[in-house]
C-alpha cells in the first residue's frame, strides 16, 4: 500500500503532536511560531489564520470549538470558533498549566508533571467549576467512560468532569509513562503538514 500525496503545507517551525487536531472536515494546527491556522481537509485551503501565542501544550476540538493552551503568553487558555477563527473567550491558568480535555460540557486542564492543580473549566465561558486542593501529577489526560482518565505511576484515576471527584481508581502493573519527552513522528520534526490517502493495489 502506497499513500497518495493529496495536498502539504510548510509550517515554518518544527511541528509536534500537541500543536495539530483533525476534525472531520477540517485540520487545525500552529505554524509559524505564534499563528493558529484552521486548514480545509479536502484540499488545505485556509479557513481562517488566527494569532496565538507559542508552542501549544494541547489543542482540542469539542463540536464547533477548539481549544487551544500555548505557553505563552501567560499560559492563557483559548476558546475560539471553529468555522470563523473568532475567540469566544479566554481564560488565565497558573503558570505551566498543561494537558487540555474537554468532556461533554467541561474542560480539563492541569496535572503536567505535578506543576499545577487540575481543574474544571465550563466550556460555554470557561468559568472555573472546580480546582483540585493541590498539584496533581498525570500523564496526558482524555475523556473516556463517562470520565476523564488521568494516573501517574502506578495508579490510574477517572475523575468525574462536573465536580472533579473520583469515579473510579485502578492499580497498574507497570509504572505510566509520561510521554512529554517522546519525539514526535517523522513527518512533524520535517517542518510539514501532510494530507495523504493510501493507495490500494
Amino acid at each position: 500500500m502506497i499513500a497518495t500525496v493529496l495536498w502539504e503545507r510548510e509550517l515554518h517551525q518544527r511541528g509536534r503532536h500537541s500543536a495539530f487536531v483533525v476534525g472531520p472536515d477540517c485540520v487545525v494546527l500552529h505554524e509559524r511560531h505564534t499563528r493558529l491556522v484552521c486548514l480545509e481537509r479536502a484540499d488545505g485551503s485556509v479557513r481562517w489564520d488566527v494569532p496565538l501565542g507559542t508552542w501549544p501544550r494541547g489543542i482540542v476540538l469539542a463540536e464547533d470549538r477548539v481549544l487551544v493552551l500555548p505557553q505563552t503568553p501567560n499560559n492563557l487558555l483559548s476558546c475560539i470558533d471553529l468555522r470563523t477563527g473568532a475567540s469566544l473567550w479566554s481564560a488565565s491558568t497558573p503558570r505551566w498549566t498543561g494537558n487540555l480535555t474537554v468532556h461533554s460540557d467541561t474542560v480539563v486542564i492541569g496535572g503536567w508533571r505535578g506543576y499545577t492543580p487540575m481543574s474544571g473549566l465550563d466550556l460555554a465561558d470557561g468559568g472555573v467549576r472546580w480546582t483540585t486542593p493541590s498539584p496533581v501529577t498525570s500523564v496526558r489526560t482524555l475523556a473516556w467512560a463517562g470520565g476523564v482518565l488521568t494516573g501517574s505511576g502506578h495508579e490510574a484515576v477517572l475523575l468525574d468532569p462536573a465536580d472533579g471527584s473520583d469515579l473510579a481508581r485502578w492499580r497498574l502493573p507497570d509504572r505510566s509513562r509520561n510521554p512529554t519527552g517522546r519525539r514526535s513522528s517523522r513527518w512533524a520534526r520535517s517542518g510539514w503538514w501532510r494530507s495523504a490517502r493510501p493507495r490500494r493495489w
